[in-house]
């Protein structure tokens, strides 16, 4: 990914807009539904690498088992994550929806 493939903080925050208002109407009329929309974001997680499965990419003080390693390339982030709950999996996925590719710079 080159840096001119980056997000910039409008479509980032254009995204989480969305998706906000997209959950607040499911909200509104099924909390189910809401709840499926959430865990099929994990689908943006893909594989987490197994070398990561350890402390130094641990959140700790989680009730659930949860890990994040941050990358950047071409000055552009990217996040890999993974957790044993399945609606946690959702949040993270949509993290990781709406930051992987942000120019590091806007990130930070």
């Amino acid at each position: 990914m080159g840096s001119d493939a980056c997000h910039d903080v409008a479509s980032v925050q254009q995204f989480f807009a969305e998706l906000e208002e997209d959950l607040v109407s499911l909200q509104a009329l099924d909390s189910f539904e809401m709840l499926k929309e959430i865990i099929g974001y994990s689908s943006e997680l893909g594989e987490y690498p197994q070398e990561y499965v350890c402390d130094e990419y641990k959140v700790h003080g989680c009730q659930s088992t949860v890990y994040i390693k941050a990358n950047h390339e071409d000055g552009c982030v990217e996040f890999l994550a993974y957790s044993d709950a399945q609606v946690l999996r959702g949040y993270l996925g949509m993290l990781c929806r709406g930051l992987n590719g942000m120019k590091v710079d806007d990130f930070l």
